[in-house]
This record gives C-alpha cells, structure tokens and sequence, in this order.
C-alpha cells in the first residue's frame, strides 16, 4: 500500500513542476507592452536603463538635400514622455536616397556608422535622452525599426534598438508604437 501512494505523489510532482517551472520564465522573453492607442508608443527598456516607457509620438515626413546635392526622404519620429516622473525625449529617424521608391512599410536597419546629425545616410538613427539619469544621451548603435503600415496621417510599427551613450552604457528598446503626423 505505501508503494502505491509514492508512485501517487510522484506521478502528481511530475504534473505539477513543470507548471511551477514555467511560471518561474525570463521576464525578458515576454513582453509585457501593450498595443498603443493611436497617437502613442509602449515601449520595454533594459540595461542601464529597465522600465516600461510610454507616451506620445508624432512624425513628420520631408525631403532633404545633402551637403553633396542628394537627395533623401526623412520620416522623423519625436516621442515625448506623458508623465513627469519618468521625463525622457527620443527622436528616431529613417532615411532613404530619392533615388529609390518613397519609405514604405517595411523593415529598416540602424545605419553604421552615422558621422553627426547632419550627414545623410540610409536606415535608422535615433538618440534618448532621460532626463532624471542626469546622463549624456544614447545614440543607435544597432537594431531595427518595422513599419507594419503608413498613410498620410498614421505610422503603425514597432521597434527594437540598442543605443549606447559616450562611455559606453547601453540599453535596449523595445516595443509598439501607432504615431500621427505632426501638425505644424
């Protein structure tokens, strides 16, 4: 009769470990952020830096020329922190030579290397600054930007970025985001 019972307790052991073990998974493989109302991003951070993010964004779209007379497309994303204890502000731009079809959705990669603001390139560049860190800004260092869908007035997408400060701090974005058109 004993026998019995440890094949009982052990049979239930195996069905009720593996649930405790799942339960226990990486925080980082799941991602907690919820799908933005339009108008706004939602985003995971880690690394120097661990938070969820969110707040408003708007883009703009222009046409730029190169100090070499090339032409570009800029779609220009500013997201902008909604609540004052957790201030940051992120400008993440996409650019592509006029010589190709307009930015469409699709997937863009960060461009390396990016020699300063003003030099025109082809991908993604993007800077965060977070204000209560008392820190120098991240810039781009790898990673990606997908736009799932545009129209004139709407950018649906979602991102995943590392930056990384001066002295070599990183930290990883991650995330959804719905932006309308900046109103002038």
């Amino acid at each position: 009769m004993p026998h019995f019972f440890i094949k009982i307790l052990k049979t239930s052991l195996w069905a009720i470990v593996p649930f405790f073990l799942i339960s226990q998974g990486n925080p980082e493989q799941v991602s907690l952020v919820e799908v933005p109302h339009q108008g706004y991003y939602a985003f995971v951070v880690s690394g120097e830096v661990s938070e969820n993010l969110d707040g408003i964004i708007h883009f703009e779209t222009t046409k730029e020329t190169s100090v070499g007379g090339s032409e570009y497309y800029v779609i220009r994303f500013n997201l902008k922190s909604k609540r004052e204890n957790r201030p940051h502000r992120m400008e993440f731009s996409i650019s592509k030579p006029c010589k190709k079809d307009k930015i469409s959705a699709g997937t863009y990669q960060v461009a390396k290397p990016v020699d300063g603001f003003l030099n025109y390139f082809e991908g993604v560049f993007g800077a965060a600054d977070f204000k209560r860190m008392d820190e120098l800004p991240f810039f781009t260092d790898r990673g990606t930007i997908e736009i799932k869908s545009l129209d004139e007035h709407t950018i649906e997408g979602s991102m995943s970025v590392t930056l990384r400060d001066p002295n070599g701090k990183k930290i990883r974005i991650r995330g959804e985001f719905d932006a309308l058109r900046q109103e002038h």
